[in-house]
């Protein structure tokens, strides 16, 4: 894991106790940051190069979805708007 990341989960943890954050807050925002992570980690392999923005070419959005486990290039990009959308929220329930 990555100083970032075990930095996150020790702030929802932390959220958590002070009954901050809910479990499933907790659990949605450790998921999309891991899926993010996971997607950079395959595009950097696609690509041969560091990015952090993901491909408009659907021929390389398509090499990313299949190294990520997704039938097709739509999937993928559902499974990413879902993720960004439940994390969206999550972050939205903490900040009130």
């Amino acid at each position: 894991m990555t100083g970032l990341f075990v930095g996150w989960i020790t702030i929802l943890g932390d959220k958590l106790v002070l009954r901050m954050a809910t479990k499933n807050d907790h659990r949605v925002l450790s998921e999309g940051y891991s899926f993010h992570r996971l997607a950079e980690a395959r595009l950097r392999i696609v690509t041969n190069r560091p990015l952090n923005e993901y491909p408009d070419d659907p021929q390389e959005l398509e090499k990313l979805a299949r190294r990520m486990g997704f039938a097709s290039g739509a999937e993928f990009h559902q499974a990413l708007s879902e993720h960004a959308r439940n994390v969206r929220e999550a972050f939205e329930r903490l900040a009130t």
